[in-house]
């Protein structure tokens, strides 16, 4: 008999995807310590994310729900909806007690992701309040002179220094900066994270502690050992790189060179080595503190990244696999689950019903998240992006580019894709547009096959029909291109 419930770790290595892992076939060694924590956990290899970007992927993952059931879809629709029943929410009801540590400046309180956690840390938003928030949009893309009279304007108006104060040590512990070195937010995180855990080892109420390091994501800068363990130092391709990022390219102020672009992936890969170093040694803590037994241990990504294949670039507007296949580690608690590989498939969003059945909750998962231990397996995984007519990515663009025209922006274009359990991939475009490939030969899509053979019919329907009822064509067809 079970004493108490499974503590639960829930760790996000931001933008990390499975194809530039070892222990999902890479060729470098970046994964070691995930491959050591393999021997003890499951390893699931088909498992996708449900989006291209860090919003809609976690609400999938706080809510069972696909993107366009939780609303959290484009970068016009960033909140969660706190009226769902979030997994931080449904734990704080079994009688948890939830944390947040997230080195990413969308998972803050300003989209409500302190939605049902008592602890909210978030390791790049210093003063995470709406009076800061308020200085901070009424300023925003403005110039320099026209932002100070705005502030001088704000503070005899409202008499509220202390917002403008806060504002201004955020703008100093802006996003971007945290982007182009995100080693130290790293290093606090795990520092909070061992502090943590060390402080509720002799605890008996639960806890459920959700991690996001945002480490791997651009602009790619890994310390030392870990930099040049993939490539050759070249300070020249590095100058070059550090000018610009993904959506210059989408921008058409950069191309990338073969040699850059190959570059970027071998900093890239770093970046995991570092992160996989880190998780490493937080398993390690759970082993020597006697916590690892009785904590379900799950290490997953939100989404991965684009070095050139198929002409893309970061994570902005693609639906391949390079973005959707992510990794998933899941050490269960007591006896539950001992096997090491597993080949069904699944989604982030699986997590969910997966957390409420190790509990034996009686609370529902919604139909669109299944767990991963239940008998019942996925027939399909469905994958989303959505491109709003007023996206901040395309005004981003024109920003970069004055001369660049959206409206010849074909990358701009709405998407869903359909994997079966046999593997066959079909992508449809909002312009009517498909794509289909076989993964059992052909994993990251590099041959799409011929559309016009009947025995695809039924899963073009079958996506037609998951279009509609999913609400995808209606958010499309209402707000995106």
């Amino acid at each position: 008999m079970r004493e108490r419930k499974p503590n639960i770790l829930l760790i996000i290595m931001d933008t990390a995807r499975a194809k530039s892992m070892s222990l999902y076939g890479h060729r470098n060694r970046t994964t070691p310590n995930l491959e050591r924590i393999a021997e003890e956990a499951t390893v699931y290899r088909r498992c996708f994310t449900t989006a291209h970007w860090t919003t809609p992927s976690h609400a999938s993952l706080f809510s069972g729900l696909y993107p366009s059931e939780h609303g959290s879809y484009g970068d016009t629709h960033m909140a969660l909806n706190t009226q769902l029943a979030l997994l931080p929410w449904v734990l704080k009801k079994h009688g948890y007690f939830t944390e947040c540590i997230s080195s990413n400046p969308f998972l803050s309180k300003k989209f409500n992701y302190d939605f049902g956690f008592d602890v909210t840390k978030n390791l790049v938003i210093r003063f995470d309040d709406m009076g800061a928030e308020n200085v901070t949009r009424m300023v925003a893309g403005k110039k320099r002179t026209e932002q100070v009279i705005d502030l001088i304007r704000y503070a005899f108006k409202e008499r509220r220094l202390e917002d403008i104060f806060k504002a201004v040590l955020n703008w100093l512990d802006n996003p971007d900066k945290a982007l182009e070195d995100s080693v130290p937010l790293t290093l606090r995180a795990r520092k909070k994270i061992l502090k943590f855990l060390n402080s509720r080892r002799n605890d008996k109420t639960p806890w459920f502690l959700f991690v996001n390091f945002i480490q791997c994501h651009g602009k790619y800068n890994p310390p030392a050992p870990y930099r040049y363990k993939f490539a050759e130092k070249n300070l020249d391709i590095e100058k070059r790189i550090w000018k610009f990022n993904n959506l210059d390219y989408y921008a058409k102020k950069w191309t990338p060179s073969p040699d850059e672009s190959e570059y970027m992936h071998a900093l890239y890969e770093g970046e995991i080595l570092f992160l996989d170093s880190v998780i490493g040694g937080i398993y390690d803590f759970l082993v020597r503190s006697g916590s690892l037994d009785n904590t379900l241990l799950i290490i997953a990504s939100d989404h991965g990244e684009h070095f050139g294949e198929k002409g893309h670039f970061g994570h902005s507007f693609s639906i391949y696999n390079e973005l959707f296949h992510i990794p998933l580690i899941v050490k269960y608690p007591y006896d539950i689950n001992n096997s090491r590989e597993n080949y069904r498939l699944c989604q982030i969003n699986d997590i969910y019903a997966t957390v409420l059945d190790v509990l034996n909750s009686s609370l529902p998962a919604p139909d669109s998240s299944l767990s991963l231990i239940g008998s019942s397996q996925r027939n399909y995984a469905l994958l989303q992006g959505f491109h709003p007519r007023d996206s901040l990515t395309l005004m981003g663009l024109k920003r970069r580019n004055p001369h660049f025209d959206i409206n010849d922006a074909s990358f701009k274009k709405s998407k869903i894709a359909l994997i079966t359990d046999t593997l066959l991939k079909i992508i449809k475009y909002s312009d009517g547009g498909r794509e289909i490939y076989d993964l059992n030969k052909d994993f990251y899509e590099n041959h799409q096959l011929s559309d016009d053979n009947k025995e695809y019919e039924k899963f073009y329907k079958l996506l037609d029909r998951l279009s509609e009822e999913s609400g995808w064509a209606r958010i499309v067809s209402n707000f995106c291109f």
